[in-house]
């Protein structure tokens, strides 16, 4: 199994995508990763499933439904101009 994020690399969690991570080690399918803003020393386990690149998501992620789709609009004031 290939890793998809490299180490030294910023990622964040899919859940908290405020929280930025580096990735410090890869093994066996599991990421190692330390929070950037704290400086600590702990490492916090995570699948590669559980991670996102570093985009930062600035704003509400809402859904309008359309019938069977819906739309996810990352920012809701770009709407209300």
């Amino acid at each position: 199994m290939e890793n998809k994020y490299k180490i030294g690399e910023i990622v964040s969690e899919r859940i908290r995508p405020s929280m930025k991570l580096i990735v410090n080690r890869y093994v066996d399918g599991i990421y190692y990763c330390f929070i950037q803003e704290r400086n600590s020393k702990k490492e916090l386990v995570y699948f590669e499933r559980e991670l996102v690149s570093g985009i930062s998501h600035s704003g509400p992620i809402v859904s309008f439904p359309l019938g069977s789709n819906s739309i996810n609009l990352k920012r809701v004031t770009q709407l209300q101009k």
